[in-house]
């Protein structure tokens, strides 16, 4: 009878553990939806598209190459154009972001994450040719997670678009929102442009708090607005009820803010945000000056306090 009782609590217990599904390998670089990720027949879209239908966590490994996505636009099943994530937290490993490229084509963004309870790693990896209004090469709703990545020549919006965001979490729903950056580098992308606003190469605008943390990362050379009387807002812009902000060993240079117009303006070089409250910690060079200050009418947000860290290191 005992037996019998243990027996039945193991099984209990192993049926309510959460499952996760062994690691999908991906063998090869066409972009094909086979319907399944078979052993030694395994696109990235195909393991996208498993992974989405299996329970639990899921890691997605990518041998080096290239990874040229196709496909239309517009669906949001992962079977054509981005790879669109859900069901589950998904984690995708590359050989290094020297050696394993996703890349979006200009046709659409390259990751889209679908709900809340899919948040997104990625690792080893470069991600370049994604196109999108926001989140040209990464949008999600809640959590995102960069480490040795390289998000370069996406182009988000632009032709008299406003854009926002190379790597864009967004979500109107309440909820909190968590970036975490590290030894990645985020360069060359284009936010808006041909006269429209450019609003962060990394976007940030939860309904609730955010927490972001940046760690041994470069941030250059990316171009908000563009065009005539266009303005760029922060290369970092957040947007939340309270930020909190680390920045360790990280560097912002060169990046271009506004357009070649009379009334063309740019605002906070490196980080732009508008909260309730912000807890900063800032090392993006030595003696960094971080200003803080109140716009009683700036926009539609008349009792945020704005803060602004500017681009360039003080001598």
């Amino acid at each position: 009878m005992t037996r019998t009782l243990l027996l039945a609590a193991f099984i209990a217990v192993a049926v309510a553990a959460p499952a996760s599904a062994a690691p999908f390998t991906v063998t090869k670089t066409a972009d094909t939806n086979d319907g399944a990720c078979a052993p030694g027949n395994c696109s990235l879209r195909d393991a996208v598209i498993a992974a989405n239908a299996a329970a639990g966590a899921d890691t997605i490994n990518l041998p080096a190459g290239h990874f040229t996505l196709t496909g239309a636009a517009g669906e949001d099943a992962a079977a054509s154009g981005d790879l669109d994530v859900s069901g589950g937290a998904l984690t995708v490993v590359g050989q290094g972001a020297a050696s394993t490229t996703i890349d979006g084509a200009n046709n659409d963004r390259i990751f889209d994450g679908r709900d809340a309870a899919s948040p997104l790693t990625l690792s080893g990896l470069t991600l370049t040719g994604g196109k999108a209004d926001m989140g040209a090469a990464v949008q999600a709703l809640r959590q995102v997670t960069l480490d040795g990545v390289s998000v370069t020549g996406n182009t988000a919006g632009g032709s008299g678009t406003p854009g926002f965001g190379a790597i864009a979490i967004a979500d109107s729903t309440a909820g909190d929102a968590s970036l975490t950056i590290s030894h990645s580098t985020i360069s060359s992308n284009q936010l808006g442009g041909g006269g429209a606003a450019g609003y962060g190469a990394v976007f940030v605008e939860p309904n609730g708090n955010a927490t972001i943390t940046l760690t041994n990362s470069q941030f250059n050379s990316n171009q908000l607005g563009g065009g005539a009387s266009s303005s760029g807002f922060g290369t970092l812009f957040v947007q939340a009820h309270q930020l909190n902000l680390n920045i360790d060993g990280s560097r912002f240079g060169d990046n271009h803010l506004g357009g070649g117009g009379t009334n063309s303006s740019g605002f906070g070089g490196a980080v732009f945000a508008q909260a309730f409250a912000v807890v900063a910690k800032a090392a993006v060079c030595a003696n960094m000056p971080i200003k803080s200050f109140n716009l009683p009418t700036f926009g539609n947000l008349p009792d945020r306090g704005i803060l602004e860290l500017p681009t360039a290191c003080p001598n």
